[in-house]
C-alpha cells in the first residue's frame, strides 16, 4: 500500500482538489443546513467511485518482505528477521566462535553492588555480557551470564571471579557453546509454533513442582521461563491460615498444540490437584535462542567453582 501510494499520490492530489475543493465551497457557500452532510456523503461516495475506477484494476499483493522491506528500509530488514524467529530458525545475533563463551553463576545474599561487583570482574577482563536472567530467590539473589571472553583473558576472568568469595559471593564459571554444531539436532525444525503465559495458584504442597513441569512435558510444551512464589493467606469466612503456591511462567511449542486437548487436559489437571492452572496463548516472540549452525568444535570445558 506505501509503495503504491508513493508511486499515485501526485495524480490523487489533483484529483482531490479537483472534487472536494469545489464542493467544499458549494457546501458552505450555497447549501442550507439539512443539505450539507448528504451533501458531502454525496461527494465522498463520487470520491469512492473516481478512485476505484482509477485503481480498481490495478490490484496486487505484496509479500511480507518487499512490504517490510519498504516501510523501513535497512531497519525494516532487521526486525523482519526478528519477526521470523517467531516461525523460523533465524538467529537473534551470530555468535562470534573466535571468542571463548562462558556461564558465568553467581549467588550470595542480595544487597546493592550484587550484579555491579560480577560486572566489574568481567569488564576487567574486556569480556562482553550477552545475556542476563537475575532473580532474588529467599534471602539470596542469584544471577546468570553468558559471558564472551578473549580465549587467552577467560581463565583469567574465572580467577577473578573466584576472588569475590572474599565478599560472600558464591561464583561458578563454565565454558559452554551458545551455537549449534553441525551435528546437532535443533528441537524447533518447524520453528516456535505455540506461545503462551502460564499460571497457577492454590494450596502448596511437596510435589506439586513436579506435577506442573511434568504435565507441560506430556503435552510437549518447553518452558521459556518459570517461577514459583509463596505466600500466607487467611482463609475466608475462618481463621485457617493456608499457605498457597502462585506460579507464572512462559511456554512455548515446536510442534502443532492440539488446543482442544489442552484445554480438557488443564480442566483435568485442575480437578486432580486442587489448583486453578491456566495457559494463555499470546504472540510468537523472538526468542533469545540462536540456531546457528557452524562446523567449529566445542572448546575444551574447563569449570571452577
Amino acid at each position: 500500500g506505501l509503495e503504491k501510494y508513493s508511486r499515485n499520490y501526485q495524480e490523487d492530489l489533483v484529483a482531490l482538489w479537483k472534487l472536494w475543493v469545489p464542493s467544499t465551497f458549494i457546501n458552505f457557500a450555497f447549501m442550507p443546513m439539512y443539505l450539507r452532510i448528504p451533501w458531502v456523503a454525496s461527494t465522498s461516495l463520487i470520491w469512492t467511485c473516481i478512485l476505484s475506477a482509477m485503481r480498481g484494476d490495478n490490484d496486487m499483493e505484496t509479500s511480507p518482505e518487499t512490504a517490510m522491506d519498504y516501510a523501513g528500509g535497512n531497519q525494516g530488514k532487521t526486525l523482519m528477521a526478528l519477526y521470523d524467529l517467531g516461525i523460523s530458525k533465524k538467529p537473534a545475533y551470530h555468535y562470534d566462535n573466535t571468542k571463548e563463551h562462558l556461564i558465568i553463576t553467581a549467588t550470595g545474599r542480595d544487597r546493592i553492588g550484587f550484579i555491579q561487583r560480577v560486572s566489574e570482574a568481567i569488564m576487567g577482563r574486556q569480556g562482553n555480557i550477552l545475556d542476563v536472567k537475575a532473580y532474588k530467590v529467599g534471602r539470596d539473589f542469584v544471577t546468570v551470564m553468558l559471558v564472551e571472553a578473549d580465549p587467552k583473558t577467560a581463565p583469567l576472568m574465572g580467577k577473578d571471579l573466584q576472588k569475590l568469595g572474599d565478599n560472600g559471593l558464591r561464583v561458578a564459571v563454565q565454558s559452554t557453546q551458545p551455537w549449534l554444531s553441525d551435528d546437532d539436532s535443533p528441537r524447533c525444525k518447524d520453528g516456535v509454533t505455540y506461545m503462551g503465559h502460564l499460571r497457577a495458584n492454590g494450596p502448596d504442597r511437596p510435589g506439586l513442582m513436579l506435577a506442573i513441569t511434568q504435565f507441560l512435558a506430556d503435552m510437549d510444551l518447553d518452558i521459556l521461563s518459570f517461577s514459583c512464589n509463596q505466600h500466607i493467606q487467611t482463609a475466608l469466612g475462618t481463621n485457617d491460615v493456608q499457605q498457597l503456591a502462585q506460579i507464572t511462567g512462559v511456554v512455548r511449542a515446536f510442534s502443532t498444540i492440539d488446543k482442544v486437548k489442552l484445554e480438557k487436559n488443564l480442566i483435568a489437571f485442575e480437578q486432580q490437584h486442587g489448583i486453578r492452572i491456566g495457559i494463555d496463548e499470546t504472540d510468537l516472540e523472538p526468542s533469545v535462542s540462536s540456531f546457528l549452525t557452524t562446523s567449529s568444535p566445542l572448546r575444551k570445558r574447563h569449570s571452577s567453582s
